[in-house]
């Protein structure tokens, strides 16, 4: 719904359509997935560790599209405290301070997404928003779509993909991680990149373009016995 970090809002009508009519998204951010398949479901979970990110989409789905589209064009230079501001050039939490300065970029990309946010929000009314981890998710056979932070790799785990957050790959023991998404009940979806080495991925999306390089994008499917979404 929102620009974020990692967000798969480009990717997500490439990874296998949700089969049941309730969406579960335990590392949730800007649940590019959820949103993209908004009108199919019935019922959204999102599940988020960052209290920040947490709180912006409580405070986001209490909003009407005129309060959304009302927001004020930030200015490059000016002093800004809007979460909002700093997403829309893809920062995370961690890289940014309750009080921050906007840049070019961030002036630039703040209203083309705000318009998008706004297209979107209405349909997004049956979204809950759980504040916690993964862990915390409700265990119900569901449509899942996990999309922790990438798998560290060589070099500082800083520096990685899945690094910049603020609660980064660090924080994730993924062989624990692996269990859990394969005791889902239900239809699962889990990704990460190339070189991930916690699932046995059966899924590849085409190589994504990156700033710096490119890269494949892997994911884990386990179709649901019961009958697809109609």
């Amino acid at each position: 719904m929102f620009k974020f970090y990692g967000a798969k809002r480009r990717l997500a009508p490439q990874y296998p359509a949700p089969q049941l009519r309730t969406i579960v998204e335990p590392f949730a951010g800007a649940a590019g997935y959820a949103v993209h398949h908004r009108r199919s479901v019935d019922r959204v979970i999102l599940v988020e560790r960052d209290d920040r990110v947490a709180d912006l989409w409580v405070h986001l789905l209490g909003l009407s599209t005129a309060e959304i589209l009302a927001r004020p064009t930030p200015t490059a230079g000016e002093w800004c405290d809007d979460l909002l501001v700093a997403f829309a050039a893809g920062r995370t939490t961690r890289d940014t301070p309750a009080l921050f300065r906007v840049t070019e970029r961030m002036a630039a990309r703040f209203d083309p997404m705000i318009r998008h946010l706004a297209e979107v929000i209405d349909d997004c009314r049956h979204f809950e928003v759980v504040h916690g981890d993964y862990r915390d998710a409700p265990d119900i056979e569901a449509t899942w779509f996990i999309d922790p932070p990438y798998q560290a790799g060589a070099g500082r785990w800083d520096r990685t993909r899945g690094g910049r957050y603020t609660h980064s790959n660090r924080d994730i023991d993924f062989s624990e991680l692996s269990d859990w998404v394969q005791a889902r009940r239900g239809q699962v979806i889990a990704c990460d990149q190339e070189g991930a080495d916690w699932l046995p991925w059966n899924g590849r999306i085409a190589t994504v373009a990156s700033s710096k390089r490119s890269y494949d994008e892997l994911y884990w499917h386990r179709p649901s016995v019961m009958l697809p979404v109609s």
